[in-house]
């Protein structure tokens, strides 16, 4: 049965989250050994991905990437910081903030793996795809 990146991640964070550093480090070695018989060393980058997001999580933080067409005000970004506090319970929210025109307005969330998409330019490309079915 294979195994995804999410569960080895799992897994792991619940081995290793109460120990002390050096029981850690040997839990890990024979993580990696156990990828290494599964052939799942491939999978390396996104188990770390996933690890920390639940090493975040267990903190009570969260990454976020904000990309708007324009920078947004210190309201919006507090409104949707409110929006993530409420839906994840984080209390921390770690931003990265970019500015890409080609959105043309509005802005796109992405945090845990979920896209939010509310960019004029989507908007726009779901109304067109509206208007080319009927």
């Amino acid at each position: 049965m294979k195994v995804s990146a999410k569960q080895y991640a799992r897994s792991l964070f619940e081995l290793t989250s109460k120990l002390s550093p050096e029981k850690t480090e040997l839990v890990i070695k024979r993580f990696v050994s156990l990828l290494q018989d599964r052939h799942d060393l491939a999978q390396g980058d996104k188990i770390i991905h996933e690890l920390a997001m639940l090493l975040e999580q267990d903190k009570g933080e969260l990454s976020a990437e904000l990309s708007s067409a324009y920078a947004l005000s210190a309201d919006s970004k507090k409104t949707i910081a409110t929006y993530l506090e409420n839906k994840l319970g984080a209390n921390k929210i770690n931003w990265t903030e970019k500015v890409d025109k080609s959105l043309l307005g509005g802005f796109v969330l992405r945090y845990q793996g979920f896209v939010l998409d509310g960019s004029l330019k989507n908007n726009l490309r779901k109304f067109k795809k509206q208007l080319l079915i009927k």
